[in-house]
């Protein structure tokens, strides 16, 4: 089974969006701020990283940053609602796809099997 980081402040989205990841086949481990990933061994483990935008320690594309300047190359999808210019810019300049919130239907699982094959 595939593990997921979902790493969102609002212990209802990590639970609502893990149930429904759970359904899909998914393993999902949830974090409540950046730090908590960031503290991680071994963040590699992971199939991908589900992340946020806002944090309370942090934002996501921050998050995804410090990761990769770490060497972690797992894909990483940011969930955020309404993303403005500077934030669609920067998730393109790290490869990182976006999903808006309110998550309908499949748009997240979908998104995850296209980033981590």
């Amino acid at each position: 089974m595939p593990r997921i980081a979902l790493i969102d402040d609002d212990a209802a989205v990590r639970e609502a969006v893990g149930f429904a990841l759970n359904a899909e086949g998914y393993e999902v481990e949830g974090f409540a701020n950046a730090q908590a990933v960031l503290a991680l061994g071994d963040p590699d483990s992971f199939a991908c990283l589900v992340v946020d935008l806002r944090l309370p320690d942090d934002d996501g594309l921050s998050l995804i940053r410090a990761l990769r300047q770490r060497g972690c190359t797992v894909p990483a999808i940011l969930m955020t609602t309404q993303p403005d210019a500077r934030c669609r810019r920067e998730a393109a300049r790290i490869s990182t796809p976006i999903v808006e919130k309110p998550l309908i239907g499949d748009v997240l699982s979908d998104c995850i099997r296209a980033v981590s094959g």
